[in-house]
């Protein structure tokens, strides 16, 4: 381990937490990025190993496993991946002494695995002190007899290791067996019996990430014993044998740990030679395992006032008894498995926090809570209130005053009633000692000389109830009830569609600002908003920032900026940034393009550099306004220094400047920024720099940078993103490709873009985004629409070019603080041969290049260093730096089958070989799967297939698909392309499906076509234009295989021709005419990925004379027809869309152009393997349960050909970009209509919720659950008090009817004898104890509980539904 250390001192560190009987130390191995500390957000994870002395190959595994990670962590992009993400500590031996001896036990013989304190070794005491048993254990810890069993110092050491440190995951490896073994190990009874924890699902989750991938646990049948069998290869303990005192029960109990047993071996000691394959079969797993501690729930808990992180807070999650805690730095995670939780932050001097949050299976969901001090915050409550009224609809406010009125009103009457008891009081009349008897008075009365002569309220509330009956009051306060719960309260803004909340209206300064900070907000953890000065008048120059770590500056991530409206005037890019802000946020997560490019980059968005000129401006001016300068009627677009002004030198840049621009210009110059873009209006082009030159010629003259190529490029990009400025043409002007250069168009001496390139990092273009510069609101949501895409791939040009650190040689072995090797070097000088313009380094040393593609020798200086120069080459293919396959041969059955399953072995974690058939002859047909979590569907996760070898005679194919899935594994991690394919895909890959047809093309080329029943597999496919026929085993196989897993794409590899073929194959008349499907322009749009990313196709290649295909791709019928094609049939009776590709002109390839055909085809194969994320994606949610709902039909209006639901309720569907309207239905629900739009990249993605076909009253019982389920205790507290008012005033009507219908007669009434009619009364008494109740109120206080149910249920009842006269009931009501 020391010598690790030396080895490794960047990532590992050695310790020693405690010491054995014999005074042996106990060592443990840190192997993270930044190892001597805790980095908050950070999970800890370690393996223990060697518990039992005589189990030694867990003890040697582990040592391999430091060694491993050490070595590979700068040549292996997975264990760099881990090794950054996460703090792994490992542990050889926790029984030295025991290992010393050949003993299980310790140099105290006692089994260390049982020595852990257990509430079954607890004897039963009174629990007077108010202390678990849990807490008295570990009170009582060292000075406790366990079963006359002390705690062993190793035992101790454990414990307090285990507390010191916020484990998250672990395992503790053994031998003896081979299964994972999860909690609990034990029971009361102490019996042979499942026995799980209330994380069972979990457990087993974790314990099938290492029993999976490991080559012979996940058999689990009989693996070293014949009464042994583990399904899975998992088991629960106590199920298995019971273990009293266990270190992994002990973990989950008491700690924030899950902790697994592996057994990984059947012999206990393991000879040396042996150990390499032991190695083999476990390094895998082990790192899988580590994996999972970044599944579930992560995040940190804040003070909401100090923003300090809060110790010890509990995280619990509803429905589930085992809660974790927070770390001292406020951090926390929950493992989970997927699916949907209620999840709550508390702690003792904190108001608790309720959320609801989804699980995926892959990287953990981040949820933060900022928690507020216990005691009433006023401000906060009228904040609140005034957000409630600004943010929503007149009905709030309507509701609010009604619910004021009917407050008021019984508060009065309740008055009126004490006045006229005291003025009766002395009345002998029959009633009033009948009122004297009585002290509920009736507070409603006909005669008006009851009142007295100041009442005029109650004369006025008298008639108000002749005009407006109790029933009508009544169905009013329910209705304002069920519309202020079904409202949606939340003031965040990300409930509300992009266009209706932020396109609808221009925003002045101080909405835009109350936005900004809403935004912030909503969204803590990433964004923050901030001011960089003030303006002429005083208003707050307002930056909002977004990056995934938002309280520091990542070293080595770039800056980039976007700046809006510096001309007052020109309003679009104003709101186009505040609507770029909002979509940022609100896809962070949810996006994986949003997403990466969050977590990579540092973004800046100003949206007015301007905010007094626009507030002197007026919609629809499209001209020259005074509000396009500042207040003192300056252009601030003018106001820079300007290159080519001799008297300007860095003395006096700032003299006489704009507060505006001295602002704008030290945040330029203070910051890093890379890339930047400034938006303006007046015309529809992008230009780039420089925009003056040293002649101030008027226009003509094209004045270049020395990165003139690079500023091209960045101008193309946007322009050709956008919808129409690529054009050219607009506004009355012509620019080509919708770009120019900004001299050669007009002069603009001091502007912004040319100050950034001069005197900063930062390469800026001008935006110019309308012809119109203060266009009708009506038309942003078209803008919009316009720019979003433009506006996110021009932020993904900030990677790219060159990047690295400049740090100080004499240590640059050594990591620092701020995980950077070495001592960095600011302000170093970058220079690039041949271009004359450098960039500097910043506090952390490092820099960014942008350059286009190429070669370049790049040279770094600083002060008293020599200058080191380097050669770089910045790559054009996203796939330049791939890994290519080792040898292109021909594969006979038996060799393919080995090569699958040595691709298997060598990359257990992403792959799968199974078989789902057999051909005539018996040959078996297997297919891999190439995935990140090749074992199962993941829910939202299309699946995607490549077929090949139908016709045995056309081998290309199948040897393609041998090079593809080489290729796919050996560039997981080490390519960005080929690794974000296989994380969001689950690839499915046959290199034959005739095998018996392939070993006769091998020995006769011109053989092999059909199967061995001489059958063309690619006619054998039931058709609607074709009686029934045998199907072949091989079709079958197929067929079913096909219905089993939910393909959205796939195709199908032939040889003959150099074309893609599409459906339909088919007519009815069999005629060779082109035979559109309903989704025809879908197929011609992914047909084109394939031949136009081929190297030859697109360019019509014609392998016969009659070979006519524009583009490279053709209608399968229009060529010629193909009755039961494969193609067709999945059109017709799947949900996957599949097109044919004939790759060849010769269907038998010599292997001496095997090569070259993989270099044809490479980029196609991975192009089409994309189109799966194109068109739309989505979940199908039951809208009460949000249960997944399957076999639901998707419907896009226009397109005859419907898809449905699987079994997780995800569903894809293929379309080309547009606007499109989605019709979900099912025969238990409602059909629902969703109107969505389809964009160029990545799917759009919908989750549609189906209310069930239920009756009026179900409805409104489930719409009250729902919302109660979704919004937060003051919404339930809300609620709760409305169905106490509406109970009093029913008491109230009851009262009044009674005296009033006859005063001569005091006796009870029933409802029916009242004539009382109120609708809807059952179904309102119904709701007030029914089960839906109980679930209302679990989530209030307890005592609120109670006391409503027995006021609002019990008693009420009494009182309006009973004959009995008794006083003493009367009482009680």
């Amino acid at each position: 381990m020391s010598e690790i250390e030396k080895k490794c001192p960047s990532i590992a560190s050695s310790y020693s937490f405690g010491k054995s009987v014999n005074g042996s130390n106990l060592y443990a191995m840190i192997i993270s990025d930044n190892p001597r500390v805790h980095e908050q957000g950070e999970p800890e994870v370690r393996y223990i190993g060697n518990m039992h002395g005589d189990e030694i190959l867990g003890r040697e595994i582990l040592i391999e496993l430091i060694e491993f990670l050490c070595d590979n962590y700068d040549r292996n992009e997975l264990v760099k991946r881990l090794v950054d993400s996460t703090r792994i500590h490992i542990v050889p031996s926790v029984n030295p002494d025991g290992h010393a001896r050949g003993s299980a036990l310790n140099a105290n013989d006692v089994d260390l695995d049982s020595n852990f304190p257990s509430l079954y070794k607890v004897k039963a005491q009174p629990n007077l002190d108010g202390k678990s048993n849990v807490d008295k254990i570990i009170e009582a810890l060292g000075a406790t007899d366990w079963s006359n069993q002390k705690i062993q110092p190793e035992t101790e050491s454990i414990i307090s290791w285990s507390k010191e440190h916020p484990f998250v995951l672990s395992a503790s490896l053994h031998s003896g067996s081979l299964v994972v073994r999860y909690p609990f190990d034990d029971n009361k009874e102490g019996e042979s019996q499942e026995t799980p924890t209330t994380d069972d699902e979990t457990f087993k989750m974790l314990a099938k990430a290492y029993s999976n991938v490991h080559p012979k646990m996940s058999y689990g049948y009989k693996p070293c014993q014949a009464s042994e069998k583990f399904v899975s290869g998992i088991t629960n303990g106590a199920a298995w044998y019971p273990i009293r005192g266990s270190l992994q029960d002990w973990s989950y109990l008491n700690t924030n740990d899950m902790m697994v047993n592996v057994e990984i071996s059947c012999e206990k000691f393991v000879d040396q030679p042996k150990l390499k394959g032991y190695w083999e079969e476990n390094v895998y797993p082990l790192l899988s395992f580590i994996g999972q501690v970044h599944k579930g729930i992560k995040g940190v808990v804040r003070d909401q006032k100090s923003k300090l992180p809060i110790q010890n807070a509990l995280i619990l999650i509803e429905d589930n008894e085992h809660n974790v805690s927070t770390y001292r730095y406020g951090d926390y995670w929950r493992l989970l498995t997927p699916g949907h939780y209620y999840l709550i932050a508390s702690h003792p001097n904190y108001e608790s926090k309720r959320v609801k949050v989804q699980v995926g299976s892959k990287s953990a969901t981040v949820v933060n809570f900022e928690l507020t001090p216990k005691g009433l915050n006023y401000d906060q409550i009228v904040n609140e209130v005034i957000t409630v009224i600004s943010t929503n609809n007149y009905a709030y406010l309507l509701t609010g005053l009604f619910i004021i009125l009917v407050i008021v009103l019984i508060i009065v009457m309740i008055v009126k009633a004490s006045k006229r008891h005291s003025r009766t009081s002395n009345d002998t009349s029959l009633y009033a000692r009948l009122d004297q008897e009585d002290n509920r008075k009736l507070l409603f009365t006909e005669d008006d000389d009851e009142f007295g002569p100041d009442d005029k309220i109650y004369k006025f509330f008298s008639t108000l109830k002749n005009i407006m009956p109790y029933n009508v009051i009544v169905t009013l306060l329910l209705f304002s009830l069920f519309n202020f719960c079904s409202s949606d309260l939340q003031t965040t803004v990300d409930d509300a569609p992009i266009s209706e909340l932020l396109l609808s209206k221009y925003h002045n300064y101080e909405k835009m600002k109350q936005i900004l900070e809403n935004f912030q907000k909503a969204y803590p953890h990433i964004s923050k908003v901030y001011s960089i000065g003030k303006s002429v008048e005083k208003r707050d120059i307002l930056v909002f920032q977004i990056t995934d770590q938002i309280d520091r500056i990542e070293p080595g991530e770039p800056m980039f900026k976007y700046v809006g409206n510096i001309h007052g005037d020109e309003t679009i890019g104003r709101e186009i940034l505040i609507s770029l802000i909002y979509h940022l946020l609100s896809n962070y997560s949810k996006d994986e393009r949003i997403t990466n490019l969050i977590n990579s980059t540092n973004i800046f968005i100003m949206p007015s550099a301007n905010p007094d000129g626009f507030e002197k401006v007026r919609e629809g001016s499209c001209d020259f306004s005074n509000g396009r300068h500042n207040a003192h009627n300056v252009d601030l677009n003018r106001n820079f220094p300007d290159q080519f002004d001799p008297k300007v030198n860095s003395e006096n840049m700032f003299d006489n400047r704009e507060p505006e621009t001295v602002a704008l210009m030290k945040w330029i110059m203070s910051n890093k920024f890379v890339l930047s873009a400034n938006l303006h209006g007046g015309a529809l082009v992008a230009s780039y720099p420089f925009d003056d030159s040293r002649f101030h010629r008027t226009s003509g003259l094209y004045s270049s940078s020395p990165d003139d190529k690079i500023f091209r490029h960045l101008a193309s990009v946007y322009s050709k993103n956008h919808k129409t400025m690529h054009k050219g043409q607009a506004c009355g002007e012509n620019f080509p490709n919708g770009i120019t250069n900004g001299a050669e168009w007009y002069d603009v001496s001091g502007g912004m873009q040319d100050f950034n390139y001069i005197h900063s990092n930062c390469f800026e273009i001008t935006l110019e985004l309308s012809c119109c510069k203060y266009p009708l609101a009506k038309n942003l949501k078209i803008e919009w629409e316009n720019n979003k895409e433009a506006l996110i791939n021009y932020m993904a040009q900030v990677h790219l070019g060159v990047k690295g650190f400049v740090s100080d040689d004499s240590d640059a072995h050594t990591l620092n603080s701020d995980q950077i090797f070495g001592t960095p070097l600011k302000n170093a000088i970058i220079s690039v041969q041949g271009i004359q313009y450098n960039v500097t380094t910043s506090s952390f040393g490092d820099f960014w290049r942008l350059l286009m593609p190429g070669v370049y020798n790049l040279t770094a200086y600083a002060d008293g260093y020599k200058p080191e120069t380097k050669q770089v080459e910045v790559r054009n293919s996203m796939l330049a730096d791939a890994i290519e396959p080792e040898k292109y041969v021909h594969h006979s059955h038996e060799e393919l089958l080995a090569f699958m399953e040595k691709m298997s072995k060598k990359f257990p974690l992403i792959t799968k070989f199974y078989k789902f058939g057999k051909s005539v002859n018996g040959e078996s047909l297997y297919a891999m799967i190439i995935s990140d979590n090749p074992l199962v569907h993941e829910q939202g996760e299309p699946e995607f297939k490549y077929v090949a070898n139908i016709h045995g005679d056309e081998v290309l194919g199948r040897e393609l698909l041998v090079n593809l899935i080489e290729y796919l594994c050996e560039n997981y991690g080490r390519n960005d392309l080929i690794t974000g394919l296989i994380d969001a895909t689950r690839i499915h890959i046959v290199p034959t499906v005739n095998p018996d047809g392939y070993a006769r093309a091998r020995r006769h080329h011109l053989e092999g076509r059909l199967n061995e029943n001489k059958v063309d597999l690619n006619r054998n496919f039931p058709s609607p234009f074709k009686a029934k026929e045998t199907i072949q085993p091989e079709t079958q196989a197929i067929i079913e295989w096909s219905k089993y897993i939910p393909f959205v794409l796939s195709a199908n590899l032939h040889s003959g021709a150099m074309v893609v073929n599409y459906p339909y194959d088919d007519n009815k008349n069999s005629l060779n005419a082109n035979s559109p499907s309903p989704d025809d322009s879908v197929f011609v749009m992914i047909s084109k990925s394939y031949s136009m990313a081929h190297e030859k196709m697109f360019n019509n290649v014609r392998c016969r004379s009659g070979d006519n295909f524009p583009g490279g791709i053709t209608n399968g019928a229009a060529w010629y027809t193909a009755r039961g094609s494969m193609q067709d049939w999945h059109y017709l009776d799947t949900n996957d869309f599949e097109v044919t590709i004939e790759l060849s002109c010769e269907k038998w390839i010599d292997e001496s152009n095997l090569e070259k055909y993989w270099n044809d085809n490479k980029y196609a194969l991975i192009s089409y393997l994309g189109q799966v994320h194109k068109g739309v994606r989505g979940l199908v949610l039951d809208g009460h349960s949000q249960k997944p709902i399957s076999n639901a039909v998707i419907q896009v209006i226009g397109i005859n050909h419907n898809l449905t639901t699987y079994t997780h309720g995800d569903f894809w569907r293929l379309l080309t970009p547009g606007n499109y309207t989605l019709i979900v239905t099912h025969p238990n629900y409602e059909k629902q209509s969703v109107a969505f739009n389809v964009g160029k990249s990545a799917a759009t993605f919908l989750k549609i919720l189906l209310k069930q076909n239920v009756g009026k009253f179900e409805k409104l019982t489930q719409d009250i659950s729902s919302v109660v389920q979704k919004n937060n205790q003051s919404l339930l507290i809300a609620g709760i008090v409305l169905l106490s008012l509406s109970f009093i005033l029913l008491a109230l009507g009851f009262y009044h009817r009674r005296r009033t219908s006859n005063l001569d007669k005091r006796r009870r009434f029933r409802l029916g004898e009242a004539n009382f009619g109120i609708p809807g009364l059952g179904q309102y008494d119904h709701l007030a104890s029914s089960d839906d109740e109980e679930d209302i109120l679990t989530t209030s206080i307890s005592s609120k509980k109670s006391s409503f149910k027995t006021g609002s249920s019990e008693n009420s009842k009494k009182f309006l539904f009973t004959d009995d006269e008794n006083e003493e009931d009367e009482d009680n009501c």
